[in-house]
This record gives C-alpha cells, structure tokens and sequence, in this order.
C-alpha cells in the first residue's frame, strides 16, 4: 500500500481506493467541499483536520503499523 497523500481531496480519494468495495458509499469519493458542506463547517478547518489525519496515517505506515491504529 502506498503512503496516504496529505493533499486532503486526494487523501479522501485514498481512504476511499483503499476501503474493500462493501464498505465503499458510493461512486465516487468525496472531497473537502463535500464534508464542510455537510458538516456545515468552515472549509478551511475541515482541510486542516484532513492534513492532520493524513499525516497521522502516514506516520502510522511508516511505523509498520495499520493505517488508522490509535486514531478515533
């Protein structure tokens, strides 16, 4: 598996290639527009959370460690 991304939109794009396709909701994946709308939140906090949760899987892939390990 490669490293996540930290881009945000590519690293919900991961998360999503990497989800077996059972557990994937549907087609395409999102991106950070999607979530803050939803959210309804701000977008820059919404890619600020994105860039810390990818640098927390990456770190965990460096480790040897499954990717969301320790994350909640």
């Amino acid at each position: 598996m490669r490293l996540a991304p930290l881009h945000p939109d590519h690293f919900l794009v991961w998360v999503w290639q990497n989800l077996p396709p059972g557990d994937r909701l549907g087609t395409i994946p999102l991106q950070v527009d999607d979530v803050a709308f939803e959210l309804r939140e701000d977008r820059e906090t919404v890619r600020r959370n994105y860039v810390r949760l990818a640098a927390r899987v990456r770190r965990n892939q460096r480790l040897g460690k499954e990717p969301f390990d320790g994350i909640s």
